[in-house]
Protein backbone atom coordinates (compact mmCIF):
# COMPACT_ATOMS: atom_id res chain seq x y z
CA UNK A 1 0.00 0.00 0.00
CA UNK A 2 1.34 3.45 -0.89
CA UNK A 3 0.77 6.64 1.03
CA UNK A 4 1.19 10.08 -0.49
CA UNK A 5 2.06 13.36 1.09
CA UNK A 6 1.43 16.46 -0.94
CA UNK A 7 3.99 19.16 -0.21
CA UNK A 8 2.57 22.40 -1.55
CA UNK A 9 4.76 25.05 -3.16
CA UNK A 10 2.45 27.98 -2.53
CA UNK A 11 3.41 31.06 -0.60
CA UNK A 12 0.94 31.05 2.33
CA UNK A 13 -1.90 33.50 1.80
CA UNK A 14 -4.52 34.75 4.28
CA UNK A 15 -7.52 33.99 2.11
CA UNK A 16 -8.48 31.72 -0.75
CA UNK A 17 -9.22 34.70 -2.96
CA UNK A 18 -5.69 36.04 -2.62
CA UNK A 19 -4.30 32.56 -3.17
CA UNK A 20 -6.29 32.27 -6.37
CA UNK A 21 -4.90 35.59 -7.57
CA UNK A 22 -1.37 34.59 -6.65
CA UNK A 23 -1.29 31.36 -8.68
CA UNK A 24 1.05 28.48 -7.90
CA UNK A 25 1.65 24.78 -8.21
CA UNK A 26 1.46 21.64 -6.12
CA UNK A 27 3.96 18.81 -5.83
CA UNK A 28 2.73 15.34 -4.99
CA UNK A 29 5.45 13.16 -3.49
CA UNK A 30 5.73 9.44 -2.89
CA UNK A 31 7.14 8.37 0.45
CA UNK A 32 9.86 5.72 0.48
CA UNK A 33 10.34 3.26 3.35
CA UNK A 34 14.13 3.47 3.22
CA UNK A 35 14.29 7.09 4.36
CA UNK A 36 14.18 8.09 8.05
CA UNK A 37 10.81 9.29 9.41
CA UNK A 38 9.98 12.91 9.89
CA UNK A 39 9.87 14.22 13.40
CA UNK A 40 6.71 15.91 14.62
CA UNK A 41 6.66 19.55 13.44
CA UNK A 42 7.38 21.97 16.28
CA UNK A 43 4.54 24.33 15.40
CA UNK A 44 1.34 23.74 17.33
CA UNK A 45 -2.18 23.87 15.93
CA UNK A 46 -3.75 27.17 14.98
CA UNK A 47 -6.32 28.77 17.24
CA UNK A 48 -9.16 27.62 15.00
CA UNK A 49 -7.84 24.08 14.86
CA UNK A 50 -7.26 23.93 18.60
CA UNK A 51 -10.85 25.04 19.13
CA UNK A 52 -12.09 22.11 17.08
CA UNK A 53 -10.38 19.69 19.45
CA UNK A 54 -7.93 16.84 18.83
CA UNK A 55 -8.46 14.20 16.20
CA UNK A 56 -11.16 11.84 17.37
CA UNK A 57 -9.59 8.55 18.50
CA UNK A 58 -12.84 6.75 17.63
CA UNK A 59 -12.14 7.57 14.00
CA UNK A 60 -8.60 6.17 13.98
CA UNK A 61 -7.85 2.93 12.20
CA UNK A 62 -4.93 0.49 12.35
CA UNK A 63 -3.63 0.24 8.80
CA UNK A 64 -0.97 -2.42 8.11
CA UNK A 65 2.02 -1.73 5.87
CA UNK A 66 1.53 2.03 5.61
CA UNK A 67 4.99 3.46 4.88
CA UNK A 68 6.33 6.17 7.17
CA UNK A 69 6.19 9.65 5.62
CA UNK A 70 9.65 10.99 4.96
CA UNK A 71 11.57 14.15 4.13
CA UNK A 72 12.99 12.76 0.90
CA UNK A 73 10.57 11.89 -1.84
CA UNK A 74 10.16 11.42 -5.55
CA UNK A 75 8.57 14.37 -7.29
CA UNK A 76 5.36 13.60 -9.16
CA UNK A 77 4.61 15.29 -12.46
CA UNK A 78 1.15 16.44 -11.37
CA UNK A 79 1.06 20.22 -11.62
CA UNK A 80 -1.74 22.73 -11.76
CA UNK A 81 -2.33 26.46 -11.90
CA UNK A 82 -4.58 28.03 -9.32
CA UNK A 83 -5.65 30.77 -11.73
CA UNK A 84 -7.65 28.14 -13.62
CA UNK A 85 -9.47 26.79 -10.56
CA UNK A 86 -13.15 27.52 -10.18
CA UNK A 87 -13.98 26.74 -6.59
CA UNK A 88 -17.77 26.69 -6.60
CA UNK A 89 -20.70 27.17 -8.97
CA UNK A 90 -23.57 29.33 -7.72
CA UNK A 91 -26.93 27.55 -7.49
CA UNK A 92 -30.22 29.19 -8.35
CA UNK A 93 -32.81 27.84 -5.91
CA UNK A 94 -36.53 28.70 -5.92
CA UNK A 95 -38.19 30.60 -3.04
CA UNK A 96 -39.26 28.52 -0.06
CA UNK A 97 -42.99 28.81 -0.90
CA UNK A 98 -42.29 27.25 -4.32
CA UNK A 99 -40.38 24.42 -2.63
CA UNK A 100 -43.24 23.84 -0.17
CA UNK A 101 -45.54 23.47 -3.15
CA UNK A 102 -43.27 21.33 -5.35
CA UNK A 103 -41.83 19.09 -2.62
CA UNK A 104 -44.60 18.94 -0.03
CA UNK A 105 -47.68 19.60 -2.15
CA UNK A 106 -48.80 22.68 -0.17
CA UNK A 107 -51.43 24.54 -2.20
CA UNK A 108 -52.22 27.36 0.21
CA UNK A 109 -52.31 30.84 -1.31
CA UNK A 110 -49.70 33.49 -0.48
CA UNK A 111 -51.78 36.42 -1.75
CA UNK A 112 -53.69 37.11 1.46
CA UNK A 113 -53.00 40.63 2.74
CA UNK A 114 -53.21 39.62 6.41
CA UNK A 115 -49.47 39.09 6.77
CA UNK A 116 -47.12 38.09 9.57
CA UNK A 117 -43.42 38.85 9.94
CA UNK A 118 -41.96 35.33 10.19
CA UNK A 119 -38.53 36.48 11.38
CA UNK A 120 -39.54 35.91 14.99
CA UNK A 121 -42.31 33.36 14.43
CA UNK A 122 -40.84 30.61 16.60
CA UNK A 123 -43.37 27.88 15.66
CA UNK A 124 -42.85 28.30 11.93
CA UNK A 125 -39.07 28.66 12.14
CA UNK A 126 -38.86 25.55 14.31
CA UNK A 127 -40.71 23.46 11.73
CA UNK A 128 -38.77 24.94 8.84
CA UNK A 129 -35.60 23.94 10.65
CA UNK A 130 -36.81 20.32 10.68
CA UNK A 131 -37.09 20.27 6.88
CA UNK A 132 -33.98 22.43 6.34
CA UNK A 133 -35.68 25.35 4.62
CA UNK A 134 -34.62 28.96 5.03
CA UNK A 135 -37.65 31.24 5.43
CA UNK A 136 -37.79 35.01 5.90
CA UNK A 137 -39.95 38.03 5.17
CA UNK A 138 -43.71 38.44 5.57
CA UNK A 139 -46.29 35.72 4.93
CA UNK A 140 -50.09 35.50 5.07
CA UNK A 141 -51.37 34.30 8.43
CA UNK A 142 -53.42 31.50 6.79
CA UNK A 143 -50.36 30.31 4.84
CA UNK A 144 -48.27 30.17 8.01
CA UNK A 145 -50.94 28.22 9.88
CA UNK A 146 -51.41 25.72 7.05
CA UNK A 147 -47.66 25.20 6.69
CA UNK A 148 -47.40 24.40 10.40
CA UNK A 149 -50.42 22.08 10.21
CA UNK A 150 -48.99 20.20 7.19
CA UNK A 151 -45.58 19.65 8.74
CA UNK A 152 -47.10 18.63 12.08
CA UNK A 153 -49.26 16.05 10.28
CA UNK A 154 -46.22 14.63 8.49
CA UNK A 155 -44.17 14.52 11.70
CA UNK A 156 -47.02 12.56 13.34
CA UNK A 157 -47.60 10.44 10.21
CA UNK A 158 -51.26 11.32 9.81
CA UNK A 159 -53.32 12.66 6.92
CA UNK A 160 -53.16 16.47 6.49
CA UNK A 161 -56.94 16.67 6.06
CA UNK A 162 -57.36 20.30 7.12
CA UNK A 163 -54.70 21.65 4.79
CA UNK A 164 -54.80 22.69 1.14
CA UNK A 165 -52.42 19.98 -0.06
CA UNK A 166 -52.43 17.57 -2.99
CA UNK A 167 -51.17 14.76 -0.71
CA UNK A 168 -54.80 13.76 -0.07
CA UNK A 169 -56.49 14.52 -3.40
CA UNK A 170 -55.66 11.31 -5.25
CA UNK A 171 -53.25 10.63 -8.08
CA UNK A 172 -51.33 13.49 -9.59
CA UNK A 173 -52.02 14.31 -13.22
CA UNK A 174 -48.98 14.55 -15.44
CA UNK A 175 -47.83 14.31 -19.05
CA UNK A 176 -44.82 12.32 -17.93
CA UNK A 177 -44.71 8.56 -18.28
CA UNK A 178 -44.16 7.02 -14.83
CA UNK A 179 -43.98 3.32 -14.06
CA UNK A 180 -42.76 1.32 -11.08
CA UNK A 181 -40.03 -1.21 -11.67
CA UNK A 182 -38.85 -3.76 -9.09
CA UNK A 183 -35.29 -4.99 -9.39
CA UNK A 184 -33.85 -7.32 -6.76
CA UNK A 185 -36.58 -6.30 -4.28
CA UNK A 186 -35.74 -2.64 -4.83
CA UNK A 187 -38.36 -0.30 -6.28
CA UNK A 188 -37.42 2.25 -8.96
CA UNK A 189 -39.66 4.75 -10.70
CA UNK A 190 -38.85 4.97 -14.41
CA UNK A 191 -39.76 8.40 -15.77
CA UNK A 192 -39.87 9.46 -19.40
CA UNK A 193 -40.87 12.75 -21.01
CA UNK A 194 -43.51 12.85 -23.78
CA UNK A 195 -42.23 11.90 -27.24
CA UNK A 196 -38.90 10.78 -25.74
CA UNK A 197 -37.21 7.41 -25.29
CA UNK A 198 -34.71 8.68 -22.71
CA UNK A 199 -35.65 7.10 -19.38
CA UNK A 200 -34.43 8.21 -15.97
CA UNK A 201 -34.76 6.03 -12.89
CA UNK A 202 -35.75 7.83 -9.69
CA UNK A 203 -35.39 6.17 -6.31
CA UNK A 204 -38.31 7.55 -4.27
CA UNK A 205 -41.97 8.43 -4.80
CA UNK A 206 -41.30 11.80 -3.16
CA UNK A 207 -38.77 12.66 -5.87
CA UNK A 208 -41.19 11.59 -8.61
CA UNK A 209 -43.95 13.81 -7.21
CA UNK A 210 -41.47 16.67 -6.86
CA UNK A 211 -40.54 16.28 -10.53
CA UNK A 212 -44.19 16.05 -11.64
CA UNK A 213 -45.09 19.29 -9.85
CA UNK A 214 -41.97 21.00 -11.16
CA UNK A 215 -42.13 19.72 -14.74
CA UNK A 216 -43.29 22.14 -17.39
CA UNK A 217 -44.02 21.56 -21.08
CA UNK A 218 -42.13 24.79 -21.77
CA UNK A 219 -39.00 23.19 -20.29
CA UNK A 220 -39.43 19.58 -21.41
CA UNK A 221 -35.88 18.41 -20.67
CA UNK A 222 -36.09 15.97 -17.77
CA UNK A 223 -32.44 16.08 -16.79
CA UNK A 224 -32.55 19.87 -16.72
CA UNK A 225 -35.35 19.61 -14.14
CA UNK A 226 -33.66 16.87 -12.10
CA UNK A 227 -30.05 18.00 -11.82
CA UNK A 228 -30.72 21.22 -9.80
CA UNK A 229 -32.68 19.24 -7.18
CA UNK A 230 -29.68 17.29 -5.92
CA UNK A 231 -31.68 14.05 -5.74
CA UNK A 232 -30.33 10.55 -6.43
CA UNK A 233 -31.18 9.05 -9.81
CA UNK A 234 -29.91 6.40 -12.22
CA UNK A 235 -29.35 6.16 -15.96
CA UNK A 236 -28.43 2.48 -16.38
CA UNK A 237 -27.77 0.63 -19.62
CA UNK A 238 -29.01 -2.82 -20.54
CA UNK A 239 -25.93 -4.70 -21.75
CA UNK A 240 -24.80 -8.32 -22.28
CA UNK A 241 -23.63 -9.99 -19.08
CA UNK A 242 -19.94 -9.60 -18.35
CA UNK A 243 -17.49 -10.31 -15.58
CA UNK A 244 -16.91 -7.28 -13.36
CA UNK A 245 -13.33 -6.86 -12.24
CA UNK A 246 -11.91 -4.93 -9.32
CA UNK A 247 -11.07 -1.40 -10.52
CA UNK A 248 -7.69 -1.58 -12.29
CA UNK A 249 -6.95 2.14 -12.54
CA UNK A 250 -6.43 4.39 -9.54
CA UNK A 251 -7.89 7.83 -10.24
CA UNK A 252 -7.66 9.16 -6.70
CA UNK A 253 -4.70 8.48 -4.45
CA UNK A 254 -4.87 8.90 -0.69
CA UNK A 255 -3.52 12.25 0.51
CA UNK A 256 -1.60 12.29 3.77
CA UNK A 257 -0.45 14.84 6.32
CA UNK A 258 1.74 14.51 9.38
CA UNK A 259 0.35 14.71 12.89
CA UNK A 260 0.18 18.34 13.98
CA UNK A 261 -0.20 19.71 10.45
CA UNK A 262 -2.07 23.02 10.44
CA UNK A 263 -4.54 23.05 7.54
CA UNK A 264 -5.03 26.26 5.59
CA UNK A 265 -6.23 27.52 2.20
CA UNK A 266 -3.15 26.11 0.50
CA UNK A 267 -4.30 22.61 1.45
CA UNK A 268 -7.80 23.48 0.32
CA UNK A 269 -6.58 24.66 -3.09
CA UNK A 270 -4.76 21.37 -3.53
CA UNK A 271 -7.97 19.51 -2.69
CA UNK A 272 -10.03 21.59 -5.14
CA UNK A 273 -7.54 20.86 -7.90
CA UNK A 274 -7.55 17.10 -7.23
CA UNK A 275 -11.35 17.00 -7.03
CA UNK A 276 -11.86 18.97 -10.25
CA UNK A 277 -9.18 16.95 -12.00
CA UNK A 278 -10.95 13.70 -11.09
CA UNK A 279 -14.40 14.97 -12.07
CA UNK A 280 -13.29 16.35 -15.43
CA UNK A 281 -10.96 13.55 -16.52
CA UNK A 282 -12.30 10.26 -15.12
CA UNK A 283 -15.32 9.30 -17.27
CA UNK A 284 -17.07 7.34 -14.51
CA UNK A 285 -16.89 10.31 -12.10
CA UNK A 286 -20.37 11.30 -13.30
CA UNK A 287 -21.66 8.57 -10.96
CA UNK A 288 -21.10 11.00 -8.06
CA UNK A 289 -23.47 13.48 -9.71
CA UNK A 290 -26.23 10.87 -9.63
CA UNK A 291 -25.82 10.11 -5.92
CA UNK A 292 -27.52 13.30 -4.73
CA UNK A 293 -26.72 15.11 -1.48
CA UNK A 294 -23.22 16.23 -0.58
CA UNK A 295 -21.52 14.15 -3.29
CA UNK A 296 -23.82 15.72 -5.89
CA UNK A 297 -22.94 19.24 -4.67
CA UNK A 298 -19.20 18.62 -4.76
CA UNK A 299 -19.42 16.86 -8.13
CA UNK A 300 -21.54 19.72 -9.48
CA UNK A 301 -18.78 22.16 -8.57
CA UNK A 302 -16.12 19.86 -9.95
CA UNK A 303 -17.77 19.57 -13.36
CA UNK A 304 -18.08 23.35 -13.67
CA UNK A 305 -21.16 23.92 -15.87
CA UNK A 306 -20.92 20.50 -17.58
CA UNK A 307 -23.17 18.66 -15.12
CA UNK A 308 -26.23 18.37 -17.36
CA UNK A 309 -24.16 17.23 -20.34
CA UNK A 310 -22.37 14.53 -18.35
CA UNK A 311 -25.13 13.29 -16.07
CA UNK A 312 -26.68 10.59 -18.24
CA UNK A 313 -23.63 9.52 -20.21
CA UNK A 314 -22.12 6.08 -19.67
CA UNK A 315 -21.32 3.59 -18.55
CA UNK A 316 -18.85 3.60 -21.45
CA UNK A 317 -16.45 0.93 -22.63
CA UNK A 318 -13.51 2.44 -20.76
CA UNK A 319 -15.33 2.46 -17.41
CA UNK A 320 -16.39 -1.15 -17.89
CA UNK A 321 -12.91 -2.25 -18.92
CA UNK A 322 -11.31 -0.83 -15.77
CA UNK A 323 -14.07 -2.11 -13.48
CA UNK A 324 -15.83 1.15 -12.58
CA UNK A 325 -19.37 -0.21 -13.07
CA UNK A 326 -21.95 -1.85 -10.85
CA UNK A 327 -24.74 -4.26 -11.66
CA UNK A 328 -28.19 -3.02 -10.64
CA UNK A 329 -29.87 -6.29 -11.55
CA UNK A 330 -30.72 -8.85 -14.19
CA UNK A 331 -32.55 -7.62 -17.28
CA UNK A 332 -32.88 -10.98 -19.04
CA UNK A 333 -31.14 -14.33 -19.32
CA UNK A 334 -28.36 -12.73 -21.34
CA UNK A 335 -28.35 -9.11 -20.15
CA UNK A 336 -28.01 -7.03 -17.00
CA UNK A 337 -28.47 -3.39 -15.98
CA UNK A 338 -25.13 -1.59 -15.60
CA UNK A 339 -24.26 1.82 -14.22
CA UNK A 340 -21.10 3.84 -13.47
CA UNK A 341 -19.61 3.44 -10.01
CA UNK A 342 -17.04 5.33 -7.91
CA UNK A 343 -14.85 3.66 -5.32
CA UNK A 344 -14.43 4.55 -1.65
CA UNK A 345 -11.05 6.13 -2.48
CA UNK A 346 -12.71 8.30 -5.12
CA UNK A 347 -15.37 9.39 -2.65
CA UNK A 348 -12.47 10.39 -0.42
CA UNK A 349 -11.10 12.52 -3.25
CA UNK A 350 -14.47 14.28 -3.60
CA UNK A 351 -14.86 15.10 0.09
CA UNK A 352 -11.20 16.05 0.58
CA UNK A 353 -10.04 13.16 2.77
CA UNK A 354 -6.59 13.11 4.40
CA UNK A 355 -4.79 10.34 6.25
CA UNK A 356 -3.12 11.63 9.41
CA UNK A 357 -0.27 9.34 10.46
CA UNK A 358 -0.45 9.56 14.23
CA UNK A 359 1.67 6.84 15.86
CA UNK A 360 2.55 3.17 15.79
CA UNK A 361 0.60 0.65 17.82
CA UNK A 362 2.21 -1.79 20.26
CA UNK A 363 2.36 -4.36 17.46
CA UNK A 364 4.28 -1.96 15.23
CA UNK A 365 1.46 -1.14 12.84
CA UNK A 366 0.98 2.45 11.71
CA UNK A 367 -2.09 4.12 13.21
CA UNK A 368 -3.90 6.44 10.82
CA UNK A 369 -6.76 8.86 11.48
CA UNK A 370 -8.98 10.22 8.73
CA UNK A 371 -10.21 13.79 8.37
CA UNK A 372 -11.98 15.51 5.47
CA UNK A 373 -13.16 18.94 4.37
CA UNK A 374 -16.69 17.56 3.95
CA UNK A 375 -18.60 14.59 5.44
CA UNK A 376 -18.90 11.17 3.85
CA UNK A 377 -22.13 10.37 2.06
CA UNK A 378 -23.48 8.06 4.78
CA UNK A 379 -22.78 10.64 7.49
CA UNK A 380 -24.50 13.36 5.44
CA UNK A 381 -27.58 11.20 4.85
CA UNK A 382 -27.84 10.36 8.55
CA UNK A 383 -27.94 14.05 9.50
CA UNK A 384 -30.78 16.57 9.36
CA UNK A 385 -29.67 18.28 6.14
CA UNK A 386 -29.34 14.99 4.28
CA UNK A 387 -32.60 13.51 5.59
CA UNK A 388 -34.70 15.81 3.39
CA UNK A 389 -33.69 13.72 0.36
CA UNK A 390 -32.80 16.68 -1.86
CA UNK A 391 -30.52 19.73 -1.71
CA UNK A 392 -32.40 22.20 0.47
CA UNK A 393 -31.92 25.95 0.79
CA UNK A 394 -30.47 25.46 4.27
CA UNK A 395 -28.05 22.85 2.91
CA UNK A 396 -26.85 25.40 0.36
CA UNK A 397 -26.56 28.08 3.07
CA UNK A 398 -24.54 25.63 5.20
CA UNK A 399 -22.30 24.86 2.21
CA UNK A 400 -21.62 28.52 1.43
CA UNK A 401 -20.87 29.23 5.09
CA UNK A 402 -18.51 26.26 5.21
CA UNK A 403 -16.59 27.65 2.21
CA UNK A 404 -16.42 31.10 3.82
CA UNK A 405 -14.93 29.68 7.01
CA UNK A 406 -12.43 27.61 5.04
CA UNK A 407 -11.35 30.79 3.26
CA UNK A 408 -10.66 32.33 6.64
CA UNK A 409 -8.67 29.30 7.81
CA UNK A 410 -11.35 28.81 10.49
CA UNK A 411 -12.73 25.44 9.39
CA UNK A 412 -10.12 22.64 9.24
CA UNK A 413 -11.01 19.13 8.05
CA UNK A 414 -12.91 17.05 10.61
CA UNK A 415 -13.13 13.38 11.47
CA UNK A 416 -16.35 11.57 10.56
CA UNK A 417 -17.19 11.39 14.27
CA UNK A 418 -16.96 15.16 14.47
CA UNK A 419 -19.02 15.53 11.30
CA UNK A 420 -21.70 13.22 12.70
CA UNK A 421 -21.94 15.28 15.87
CA UNK A 422 -22.31 18.49 13.87
CA UNK A 423 -25.03 17.23 11.51
CA UNK A 424 -27.29 15.03 13.61
CA UNK A 425 -29.23 17.74 15.50
CA UNK A 426 -33.01 17.29 14.92
CA UNK A 427 -32.30 14.45 12.47
CA UNK A 428 -34.93 12.21 14.10
CA UNK A 429 -37.80 14.60 13.36
CA UNK A 430 -36.45 15.26 9.87
CA UNK A 431 -36.48 11.53 9.12
CA UNK A 432 -40.05 11.19 10.43
CA UNK A 433 -41.26 13.96 8.11
CA UNK A 434 -39.38 12.49 5.14
CA UNK A 435 -40.72 8.99 5.84
CA UNK A 436 -44.34 10.16 6.08
CA UNK A 437 -43.96 12.28 2.94
CA UNK A 438 -42.68 9.24 1.05
CA UNK A 439 -45.64 7.12 2.13
CA UNK A 440 -48.18 9.76 1.14
CA UNK A 441 -46.37 10.49 -2.12
CA UNK A 442 -46.53 6.83 -3.09
CA UNK A 443 -50.33 7.02 -3.03
CA UNK A 444 -50.26 9.77 -5.68
CA UNK A 445 -48.54 7.63 -8.34
CA UNK A 446 -49.85 4.90 -10.64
Amino acid sequence: MRAFIHEDDFTPTPTLASALRAGGSERSALSVDAFPPLSTPPAGPSTSQAASGPLASQNAAIIPNVPVLTHKALEDNFMYYTANIIESVELEQPPFHVILCERYGLLSSITDEDELDVTNHADLLHRMHHIALVVKGRLPRVYVNETIALLDALAEDRAPLDVHSDLVVGRLRTRLSVRRFTLHERIFFIVCAPASTHEIWLHTATDVCHLIRKYSSTEPDLIGNIIPLGIPFSCPKQLPKMEIYHPTSVHAEATARLKGHVFNTTDYLGYISRRNNFMQIAPHSRAALRRGGILWRLAYDGLQFEAENRACMGPDEYAMRIGHVQVLGTASAEEEWYEDHITEEEEGCLIGKYLICTRKSASGLQQVAEVSWFPKENVWLAGRLGSAGYWTTEAEAWYRERLRLIHEDSAPPLSQTQWRDKLRRHAVTAKKVAGALERWSATLLP
